[in-house]
């Protein structure tokens, strides 16, 4: 009985010793399985990436094989400019075109659907030309580039960017406030705001600047915003600041609307409710 005892006993000690060392090579497999699949989906994330982005450089460079305009500048005559009206030199390069070409640089107000103003460019080299346009700055324009010879050809039609003709409006920089220990409840709030964009006439350096902020959806507050005298404020960037007066940090801002008066007289309202409030928020926690 006693040999038959320590038989068992032998039988489940190699069972056991057994089952461990199926269950070891088991999770070894396994550990094994799992590095190849993980270096598998690496390498082929990778190569993928790389596939992808050999792909795009190669549409790129077809795009700007198939481009016709190399290069286009806008830049406004400040000598024969008005608030008013924005004389405006345009010089654009070809990639090629036929000789003694008759070459147009012809706009109109976008969305207005009316006929286009033709302007007749000057050739300036082989294939450099220059057209002079007049615009207005509180309207939208488009353009487009075509040249009539043997073959009439033409560029797609584009906006003409505001920031070469328009007044460089105000962008909020950043933003400063304290709170209390746990954070819920506002002390004091500021934003910063600054022309990021060189400004192109005297006429378009900003005058005044004051916010309305409205709470609870109804109740009106002109708060002004002062020009910035830090260091970094200077005639080619300058800043302004915002601070909100105590009484409204608790209240419920539903708008803050920002107006800002131009040296010639233009006013112009920009919304910044969201960003505003979206700070505030994230000071609080």
């Amino acid at each position: 009985m006693e040999k038959k005892i320590k038989v068992l006993t032998w039988l489940v000690i190699v069972s056991i010793a057994l089952n461990l060392y199926s269950f070891s090579r088991l999770n070894q497999m396994e550990n094994n399985l799992s590095t190849h699949i993980d270096r598998s989906v690496y390498n082929n994330t990778h190569w993928l990436q790389s596939q992808v982005g050999s792909i795009q450089r190669s549409i790129s460079e077809i795009q700007e094989d198939n481009k016709w305009i190399r290069s286009i500048d806008f830049r406004a005559n400040e000598n024969d400019s008005s608030p008013k009206k924005i004389n405006m030199d345009v010089e654009w390069t070809f990639k090629e075109i036929e000789k003694e070409p008759n070459v147009l640089f012809q706009y109109r107000e976008k969305g207005q659907g009316k006929d286009w103003t033709k302007i007749p460019a000057v050739q300036k080299g082989s294939t450099n030309f220059s057209a002079s346009v007049i615009l207005s700055p509180d309207k939208d324009y488009e353009y487009q580039l075509v040249s009539k010879g043997n073959l009439v050809k033409s560029e797609a039609i584009t906006d003409i960017p505001g920031q070469y003709y328009k007044p460089v409006p105000l962008r909020k920089v950043g933003a400063g406030a304290s709170s209390t220990g746990d954070g819920r409840k506002l002390m004091n709030y500021s934003a910063n705001f600054a022309q990021v964009e060189p400004v192109l006439f005297d006429f378009y350096r900003i005058k005044d600047v004051k916010a309305i902020i409205i709470t609870n959806g109804e109740q009106q507050t002109a708060v002004p915003v002062t020009e910035s005298t830090h260091p970094y404020s200077t005639a080619h960037k300058r800043e302004w600041i915002l601070e909100l007066p105590e009484e409204l940090l608790d209240e419920d801002i539903t708008q803050v609307i920002l107006e800002v008066e131009y040296e010639d007289g233009t006013i112009q309202e920009k919304n910044f409710t969201y960003e505003i409030i979206e700070s505030m928020a994230g000071m609080r926690r």
